[in-house]
């Protein structure tokens, strides 16, 4: 009898160190999706709404790559304004995802 409890004690001890482990990957993986993205290191996708870094100030805005008809093309970043590119943007994040509502 000893043994099943043996093992049922280990089965417990590795639940906990999944658990553990499960947590630090969540949280790992929270922080970098709430790092500021390098917009050398990779784009957003098309459409997405994202934080943005222009000329030290921070705000809002949607990218979107415009492809012209000789194949190049330029990406922009449109924040609702008249303006749409923004060519100095170093950096972005993506949005938190909103609170659910209960």
């Amino acid at each position: 009898m000893s043994e099943g409890r043996d093992v049922e004690t280990k089965i417990e001890l590795d639940r906990e160190v999944f658990a553990e482990a499960v947590d630090r990957s969540y949280r790992q993986g929270q922080m970098d999706a709430m790092r500021w993205i390098p917009v050398g290191e990779r784009l957003p996708d098309q459409g997405q709404r994202t934080l943005l870094r222009c000329h030290g100030q921070t705000f809002v805005g949607t990218f979107r790559s415009v492809p012209f008809e000789s194949g190049e093309g330029i990406h922009a970043f449109w924040d609702g304004d008249e303006c749409d590119t923004y060519l100095s943007v170093t950096h972005w994040m993506p949005l938190p995802e909103p609170p659910e509502v209960q």
